[in-house]
């Protein structure tokens, strides 16, 4: 979504200063990645992945409402919404394959996501700049919308155990 954003406030603006701009709130949040992560780790993983996609889903919503050159704010503010579910969601994503993979799987499991999120990382900017060119911005903008809410849908059926806390793998408490 964040490169068909992109090209959306091209599109609107014929700027590429400002389209370029568009990116740079969606990257914003990884800064603080960490720290946001030390954060999720003190809930429920599942909960806050299902919780995240149906918040992307809703910070999308506005760009329904996108039409000309004066709406290109509220596209900035959606991309920085996304890169906070990004960061958000790639975190509980990690916690949540902890507790579910046993430890000797681990390594695999991870190689395997990590392979599919590079995989994924070539091929969503050009379908979503492809559907874009198609079907214009608001189109794309509830098509993701849909995806995040069927990810919360199948994140429902996820069997999560939750990682008890202790004094000893408490981070504040060290």
């Amino acid at each position: 979504m964040y490169l068909a954003l992109a090209v959306w406030v091209k599109a609107l603006t014929g700027s590429n200063a400002k389209a370029g701009l568009a990116i740079l709130p969606f990257v914003l949040p990884s800064l603080f990645g960490p720290a946001l992560g030390v954060y999720v780790d003190r809930f429920p993983r599942r909960r806050v992945m299902v919780l995240t996609d149906l918040a992307a889903a809703l910070a999308l919503l506005p760009l329904l409402g996108v039409h000309d050159a004066g709406d290109i704010w509220l596209i900035y503010i959606a991309s920085f919404l996304l890169g906070i579910a990004t960061v958000v969601y790639g975190a509980a994503r990690a916690g949540l394959l902890v507790s579910m993979v046993p430890g000797d799987d681990l390594g695999d499991a991870n190689g395997l996501l990590q392979s599919t999120n590079q995989a994924m990382r070539l091929l969503a900017p050009l379908v979503g700049a492809s559907l874009f060119a198609l079907f214009g911005g608001p189109a794309v903008a509830l098509l993701d919308a849909v995806t995040f809410v069927v990810s919360a849908l199948f994140l429902l059926g996820v069997a999560a155990p939750t990682i008890e806390r202790t004094e000893e793998n408490d981070f504040w408490t060290e």
